[in-house]
């Protein structure tokens, strides 16, 4: 029970408790009057006050699991109880006074509430008279003491209504199923029903409910009940189901079927079918066999839904049923099936078994059938097997039925004909037995055989007669039974013939020159029946063609009909009709004048008849009329294009062009043709004008030159748009006429133009205007006139008032150019005047700028000096007059320089071994709002090993760097920069300068040391030995060029400088001397201490070690650390191993002892590392121009092993590069030196005998053996020694390859010459370059010998896989030819579609002059890259960073993709390249983790893929 629920409870409890006091109170004052019967009356009686008693039953309701509510009383029952919502029952519509056991609940599910004894169904006012609190439905009247109401499961709460018979005080008792009861409860008869209400607290069901009242009560009234039940399924899941049809070949699928689990009300789930999202009906039926199903569950009261997948399925077998049959042997032919019962799906019937017993000489019957049969239905289901008896009955030939004796047939009629041509048994009769026809077969089970014979009886008067006899015979008991019958025929011929193919009706034109159409009239086809077609006539308009099938006719224009007449020798008639439609399609000539003039009238316009444009059209039959209509568009007032119409016309907007009008003639048949007329529009009239008057004004009149027709008039084309000229008398105008606007008049609108002449106003405004007005018509007559306006001054003494410019301070300006009058605000930026109308002022000023000279007076001043002059006026003298004023502006900056590049703590490294002064040279940058950087005044001062002496000062304007030699040490460097207002920025750094050179370490060799004995408790006897070494013990000398003081050490770690030595490391010990000067460099030299024991000296080491170790590093000269080298530790049980990823190897644990000796190896990949660079290297050295300088480079050039380095090595390495060999003969690929091995010189290192395995002759200790890998023919030491081996690209360099493009034609021999245009910045390449072997025969290889590029330089040992090899190095000018290749064209091809370059047998590689590799472009003569290319990532396998090399013919977008097997993609990304080699780098953290990933590159229309490996 949950907290709150716990405090509800208690709280009705003190509620009853309450109420139970209040009763026991009212109780004192009852008084019982009367008792009547309600079964007896049905009227309204007075109530007594209800007397509620609340008894204790014993049980604790706090803790009982159904708790009685004692609060209904006679009230309305409550909305809840305990919490539940109640639900009252509803009226219940089964008849009245019949004994009822149960009643509907108020519930989605179909429940009951039921009695065990029944009631007698009453309602207020019909059989029961009172009740309480106004009620009126259903009560049950119980004729006993005691009923139980059994209660639904799921039922959270219930009350009913109880009221005694008797109109008396009775008591009542409700006890609820686990004993909980309400105590004996006062119910009054009289005053109405009271209620009894329980609840479950959830932790009991509530199940009954048992009402019992006192027995003077003469039975009592049960009703008005109200229920709270849980319905709620809850969530719903659903199963798939097989379903089974019936034997009604229908299955109902219910909520049981397709839920998974019990739910509380299972009537209120909805079930819907649906197949294919179509809805079907509930039960399903055989029309869904073997079908899916979508079923779904829907809960009416949730809204819950599932649903389920159906297969819908028949497992009910077909049931057969053989019945016996007695048949006639004409129906023993047909298949004889036995009945079946209908299936749900589709069956078959099959017959097992048939057993024939032939019964001879018998009168009825001829044979006995037994047969065997099953049926099998869609679904596979079989039936049981029945058996059939069939009796076969002989046949009856005398009951055979024949045809109509006599029978007559016409000709048409006939529509088949047997083998003589007679007609067929199928249309005159077939003789029938028992209904069934029985010729013309042979019936082999009846023994049945039927033929017939025709005899010709000849023809007259038009009909023929045949007499045809039928025979029956049938074979029996041994013997032939036969009977025939004869039967006439007669055909008669009275319809004419038939006509198999008609003419169609048709069309035809006239000719050119007539109005009749010459027709050729075709053929009719027909056939008669029973005679040959004797004849045929045709009738047309005005003639006949007498024995004709046709023939050619004239016809004249319309609809002509035409008449077939077909005779047979019958004469019998068939007649055909034919509709000739003639048309007349042949268009009239239009003949019209080609140019014609039209002159417009008065009014502007001109109509012309179409008739007027006809020069001689004619037709051959008849023309009817003309029409004429213009070719333009929206002219003259017509909207859109014009119509044709008897006349054309024309207006002022045509006047002046030639106009295209078409004319067209039109035949009686509607034919019409058109011809094109081109109209001139002439206006004869010439225009009218008259001008505005002249007119006299003063200069201060305001006059503008744009808009002169608005003070002095102008010329209009209209009376009524004439205006007057108004001027005001101010300006001492007169006007020379009457002021009014000019006018100008023509037929057609006129164009008004106006030139004005203002050539004579002076620069003061004074002079004359000269208005010229031309009015021009549309054909180009004008007339013109003139109006002149003077301008004079009646005020010749003007005069002036000046305002200047104020003074003015400013600051944050830098530049003095940037104050110019036009940027600066009134009233410092120009001079204001008042002057007259006719006054012409002219303004100027020049300014000198001053800089700062005393210390904070402004940046700069400017002193700005104005003049303003009126050259319209002058002075007594006839001089112009000048006006001079001078303004001052101050412009003042205090913003420091800021120092953009800061002064930074600088450490500069020197690795002189003289220990000199370094050069420095040391710069920063600064700006200024007002000063430029080159303008800036830098100062520096040094103050050298910081000990606060200045020692050296500069200063310089735009001097930024600071430069000098300065001395080994610790040094201040102080910046000053200062701008030219004054203003100063200071910044100061550390210059720290020494000598990174490291310094020289030098040990002493196999230094020994003997243990000594140590009393470590203090009892006066050794307990153990030790020895402690210091660094210092093991120098030699050890220092630094420049006298830094050094550091000893056995490790980085400088404080690590002594080692203890015990019994445990008797014997050689590897150490190390670290050697660090005060700048932390480091040099290391290495030497063994030998720790020895002097075994007479106690106490004794024990010296007999058991397991020991041998493990070692093998690297490569500049420390790479080479993997995959196999170790083998001879005379050892232990295997061989191969080093790890860091070049480690390791054996033991090994007894000591023993005699050893380690040998590494390794002898594969012999192309990793070797290309023409080092061909280059070797070549050189041989030379004497480069001399190899190390000893592991010497053995490395040695590449025969031959302990020299000659041409033969080079010969050697080559063959090995282009793929002619894959091995060095006597050689390996590898090669190990004894790390501690010291070479006495380079030059003579090949013939020294030094140890490629190192022997341990007594093993009594762990050892650590190193060796040196040199890698044979890697000169350049480029090999990869780690992870998959592939060529790094060092230089940014690509070489260009180029080659003429062309097309070849199949057989064609072309002979391609290769050059390149930067050749001379490389010096060599190498590369494998491919033919298409499908497309091009390679025939030949020239090298060009003036640049040594000869036999040795190619290989064609891949010419069957159209790949040669090329190798070579030496000295090319740019765009020389460096070698030809010779094909042979299989096909006709493009060269640049089958020609590249690539790694697949000697690496695409170039070397620049630095011998470092650089890529291989190949370029066609366009210039442009062939193709685009992508790389194979370098380095491969990669742990950090990798490289992703591509080539582009040109510049555009590029997409890389990185996925891994299963397609998850981890990095896309898009960018822009340029046009040739490109790389795209990669970092580990841009991919989650380790292993083998594919990396696509799109560019263009162009996918290409690659595979990559990331190790840990």
């Amino acid at each position: 029970m949950t907290y709150t629920r716990l405090i509800a409870h208690t709280t009705r409890l003190l509620r009853f408790f309450r109420l139970m006091l209040i009763s026991i109170y009212n109780l004192k004052d009852s008084v019982i009057h009367f008792i009547q019967f309600k079964q007896r009356r049905y009227a309204t009686s007075v109530a007594l006050a209800s007397v509620f008693i609340l008894i204790q039953s014993g049980l604790n309701p706090l803790t009982a699991g159904i708790v009685f509510d004692g609060t209904l009383g006679i009230n309305a029952p409550p909305a809840t109880v305990g919490g539940y919502l109640m639900t009252p029952f509803p009226l219940d519509d089964r008849p009245l006074f019949n004994l009822e056991i149960n009643v509907n609940t108020p519930s989605v599910c179909p429940k009951t509430i039921d009695f065990s004894v029944a009631g007698d169904h009453r309602r207020i006012g019909n059989g029961w008279a009172t009740w309480s609190h106004g009620y009126t439905g259903d009560i049950y009247f119980i004729n006993d003491q005691t009923i139980t109401i059994t209660l639904p499961t799921k039922t959270n709460a219930f009350y009913c209504y109880v009221e005694p018979n008797n109109f008396d005080v009775y008591t009542v008792e409700a006890l609820a199923n686990d004993g909980t009861s309400s105590g004996l409860i006062n119910v009054n008869g009289a005053s109405g029903a009271t209620g009894f209400a329980f609840y479950t607290l959830g932790n009991c069901n509530l199940t009954s409910i048992t009402i019992t009242v006192d027995p003077g009560a003469g039975g009592f009234g049960l009703g008005e009940f109200g229920i709270n039940l849980d319905t709620d399924n809850g969530a719903l899941s659903c199963k798939n189901v097989n379903i089974s049809l019936d034997q009604n070949c229908e299955a109902f699928i219910t909520p049981q079927m397709l839920l998974t689990g019990p739910y509380n009300c299972y009537e209120a789930f909805d079930v819907s079918l649906s197949h294919y999202g179509k809805l079907i009906p509930n039960p399903i039926d055989s029309h869904y066999l073997g079908d899916q199903i979508i079923a779904t569950v829907l809960d009416r009261i949730s809204g819950n839904s599932c649903w389920s997948y159906l297969k819908i399925e028949d497992k009910l077998a077909p049931e057969i049923i053989c019945r016996d049959e007695i048949v006639s042997c004409l129906q023993f032919e047909h298949q004889i099936h036995p009945a079946v019962s209908e299936d749900c799906s589709r069956y078959t019937v099959q017959l097992l078994d048939e057993i024939v017993e032939k019964i001879d000489c018998d009168e009825l019957y001829i044979k006995r059938v037994i047969r065997k049969w099953v049926s099998t239905d869609a679904q596979g289901n079989v039936s049981d097997t029945c058996s059939q008896n069939i009796l076969v009955r002989r046949p009856d030939i005398d009951a055979v039925v024949y045809p109509e004796q006599n029978i007559t047939l016409y000709c048409q009629e006939i529509i088949r004909e047997d083998e003589n041509g007679n007609p067929h048994p199928y249309v005159t009769g077939i003789p029938t037995l028992e209904g069934d026809s029985i010729w013309p077969s042979v019936n082999f089970v009846c023994n049945l055989y039927v033929d017939y014979s025709d005899q010709d009886l000849g023809e007259i008067a038009c009909t023929h007669k045949i007499m045809r006899t039928w025979r029956v015979r049938e074979w029996w008991c041994n013997q032939e039974l036969i009977r025939t019958y004869q039967q006439f025929i007669q055909i008669k011929d009275v319809e004419g013939p038939i006509i198999t193919h008609a003419p169609y009706d048709f069309h035809a034109t006239t000719s050119h020159k007539s109005c009749y159409a010459d027709i050729e009239l075709p053929p009719v086809d027909a056939y008669d029946a029973c005679h040959k077609v004797l004849r045929t006539d045709v009738e047309y308009p005005g003639g006949i063609l007498v024995n004709k099938n046709g023939g050619r006719v004239l016809l004249p224009v319309g609809v002509d009909t035409i008449v077939y007449r077909i005779y047979d020798n019958c004469y019998n008639v068939t007649i055909d009709t034919l509709l000739v439609t003639v048309k007349d399609e042949t268009e009239p000539v239009a003949i019209c004048e080609r140019r014609t003039v039209v002159s417009l009238n008065d009014a502007g316009v001109n109509w012309v008849p179409a008739e007027v444009f006809d020069d001689g059209s004619f037709d051959e039959c008849h023309l009817h009329h003309f029409e004429v209509r213009r070719m333009d568009d929206n002219r003259c007032g017509i909207v859109g294009a014009d119509d044709w119409g008897p006349e054309v016309g024309f207006c002022c907007e045509d006047v002046g062009a030639s106009w295209m009008v078409a004319f067209r003639a039109i035949d009686a048949s509607g034919n019409a043709s058109v011809c094109m007329v081109s109209v001139e529009v002439q206006d004869k009239d010439v225009p009218t004008i008259s001008c505005p008057p002249d007119v006299y004004v003063d200069c201060r009149y305001d006059i503008d030159m744009d808009h002169l027709d608005a003070s002095f008039g102008k010329v209009v084309t209209r009376q009524e748009d004439r205006e007057k000229i108004i001027i005001d008398p101010i300006y001492w105008s007169e006007i020379h006429g009457h002021p009014e606007d000019g006018l100008a008049h023509d037929n057609c609108d006129p164009v008004v133009r106006e030139f004005i002449d203002s050539s004579s106003i002076n620069q003061c405004g004074i002079g004359t205007i000269i208005r010229l007005f031309t009015v021009t018509d549309r054909q180009g007559n004008s007339a013109s006139c003139t109006q002149h306006i003077s301008i004079t001054n009646h005020h010749l003494n003007g005069r002036i008032r000046i305002k200047w410019p104020e003074n003015f301070d400013t600051s944050g300006i830098c530049n003095p150019d940037l104050l110019i009058p036009e940027r600066l605000a009134a009233p410092y930026n120009l001079p204001t005047f008042y002057d007259d109308e006719c006054s012409l002022m002219g303004i100027s000023y020049h300014d000198h700028v001053f800089s700062q000279t005393v210390p904070g007076d402004p940046c700069f001043k400017i002193f700005r000096v104005w003049k303003v002059v009126d050259w319209c006026y002058r002075n007594d003298a006839g001089d112009i007059q000048f006006y001079i004023d001078t303004q001052i502006i101050k412009i003042s900056n205090l913003v420091d320089p800021v120092i953009t590049k800061l002064c930074r703590d600088t450490t500069i490294c020197t690795y002189d071994v003289e220990c000199r002064p370094i050069p420095i040279r040391l710069s920063i940058d600064a700006t200024d709002d007002c000063t430029e950087a080159t303008d800036l005044l830098y100062r520096y001062k040094v103050d050298l090993n910081s000990d606060g002496i200045i020692d050296i000062v500069n200063a310089s304007i735009g001097g930024n760097v600071a430069t000098g030699t300065w001395p080994l040490g610790r040094h201040i460097l102080k910046w000053e920069v200062e701008d030219r207002c004054g203003n100063t920025a200071i910044c100061q750094s550390e210059v720290n300068l020494i000598n990174c050179k490291a310094p020289t370490a030098y040990c002493h060799r196999d230094i020994s040391v003997g243990l000594v004995p140590m009393d470590l408790d203090g009892d006066g006897t050794a307990d153990t030995k030790m020895v402690q070494v210091w660094a210092s013990d093991i120098d030699a000398g050890s220092s630094h060029n420049c006298g830094y003081k050094v550091n000893l050490s056995f490790s980085k770690d400088t404080a690590d400088k002594s080692r203890i030595f015990t019994c445990n490391e008797v014997g050689p010990q590897n150490v190390e001397l670290w050697v660090t000067d005060i700048n932390g460099n480091t040099s290391v030299c290495k030497t063994v201490i030998i720790v020895w024991d002097n075994p007479e000296n106690l106490p004794k080491c024990n010296t007999n070690l058991q397991d020991v170790t041998v493990s070692g590093l093998i690297k490569t000269e500049d420390g790479k650390k080479v993997e995959y080298v196999e170790v083998e530790l001879a005379q050892a049980a232990v295997g061989k191993v191969n080093t790890n990823f860091e070049g480690e190897y390791a054996f033991g644990p090994i007894p000591t002892g023993g005699t050893h000796e380690v040998v590494a190896n390794k002898n594969d990949d012999w192309l990793n590392g070797v290309s023409t660079a080092d061909i280059v290297k070797i070549q050189r050295h041989i030379l004497g121009t480069e001399v190899i300088n190390t000893p592991y480079r010497m053995i490395a050039a040695d590449v025969n092993k031959s302990k020299s380095v000659t041409a033969k090595d080079i010969s050697d390495l080559r063959k090995l590069i282009l793929g002619v060999t894959n091995a060095i003969p006597g050689n390996t690929s590898w090669r190990f030196i004894d790390e501690h091995f010291t070479f006495r010189n380079v030059s003579d290192a090949l013939n020294e005998n030094f140890p490629e395995n190192y022997p341990i002759n007594v093993l009594s200790s762990n050892m650590n053996v190193n060796f040196i890998g040199v890698k044979v023919g890697d000169v350049n030491q480029s090999a990869k020694t780690r992870g998959a081996s592939n060529t790094a690209i060092r230089s940014n360099q690509v070489l260009d390859l180029n080659f003429e493009n062309q097309s070849v034609k199949e057989n064609e021999i072309i002979e391609i010459p290769f050059s390149s245009n930067n050749i001379s910045e490389f010096g060599g390449f190498q590369m494998t370059l491919e033919v298409r072997p499908e497309a091009m025969e390679i025939i030949d290889v020239e090298g060009n010998k003036s640049i040594r590029f000869g036999d040795d330089n190619y290989s064609m040992y891949h010419e069957g896989l159209g790949k040669i090899t090329i190798s070579w190095n030496g000295q090319a000018t740019n765009n020389e030819r460096l070698f030809t290749l010779k094909l042979r064209a299989r096909t006709n091809v493009k060269l640049s579609d089958v020609i590249s370059i690539n790694s697949s047998i000697t690496p695409m590689l170039g070397f620049d002059k630095e011998l470092e590799d650089s890529r291989i472009q190949l370029r066609s003569s366009t210039g442009v890259a062939t193709e685009f290319v992508l790389l194979q990532n370098e380095p491969n396998p990669w742990s950090t960073t990798t490289s992703i090399g591509m080539l582009l013919p040109h510049k555009g977008e590029v997409m890389l993709t990185i996925y891994d097997a299963t397609g998850k993609i981890f990095y896309k990304e898009e960018k822009t390249f340029n046009k040739g080699y490109n790389e795209w780098m990669i970092e580990k953290t841009q991919i989650e983790s380790n292993g083998v990933y594919y990396y696509q590159v799109d560019f263009d229309t162009n996918t290409q893929t690659r595979k990559m490996v990331i190790l840990k």
